[in-house]
This record gives C-alpha cells, structure tokens and sequence, in this order.
C-alpha cells in the first residue's frame, strides 16, 4: 500500500493550479515548495501576475508547459476544466493588498475556481 494516500485513491498525484504567486513572491515559491514536499500535489497550471504578459513570462520560469501558463483567471479555469488532464484544485495566492475590494477579489476568485470541478 502506498504511503500517499491521494496516488492510492487515484493512481496519480493531484493536478493543481495556482492564480499569484510568481517567481520572486515569497509565499508562491513556499506553496510551490510544499507542494512538492507533500508529494500530494503537481503543479500543472497558473495565472502568475495580474499583468498578462508577465503571467506567460512567469509561467515559463518555474517550467510549466507553454500552454498552460495562463494571462488570467477567466481563461485558466475555462481551458483547465476543457482539458482531459486539466487541473483538479486550485491555490489562491495573491498578496492581500490593503483595499476594500481585495477580500471580494479573493471569495469571487474562490468561487470561480469551484467550476474547475467537472
């Protein structure tokens, strides 16, 4: 019997999506780093800046595939729940500003990602 019980229920590790958190933000790279130390998790897509030609950029330094680096949240998780091997959870990790509406950014990305679930 396997040690990790997520590759004992389902023969693989959980695909994951990330929205912020790019190279250089150090909580990304520390949920990144845990992903892989939990061994629960692979890191298959992501939204790595709100500005979206940094997203791309980004999405190629820490080595995600081409196409599943992502210029928004909106394309992410439309194309992610599209793909037989699409992302099974996603990982909110935006740095929380001091404003008003940054909280409600939060929940609606939150519950946007809820459709990833197909």
């Amino acid at each position: 019997m396997s040690s990790n019980p997520v590759i004992a229920a389902l023969g693989r590790r959980l695909r994951l999506a990330v929205i912020g958190g790019g190279p250089g933000s150090f909580i990304g790279g520390m949920h990144r780093m845990a992903a892989r130390i939990d061994d629960r998790y692979e890191l298959v897509a992501g939204v790595l800046s709100s500005d979206p030609e940094r997203a791309i950029a980004r999405a190629k330094e820490i080595g995600l595939q081409k196409e599943r680096g992502y210029a928004s949240v909106v394309r992410m998780l439309d194309a992610e729940k599209q793909k037989e091997d699409g992302a099974d959870v996603v990982a909110i990790i935006r740095l929380m500003t001091v404003t008003l509406n940054t909280p409600w950014q939060h929940l609606i990305m939150a519950l946007m990602s809820s459709v990833i679930n197909r």
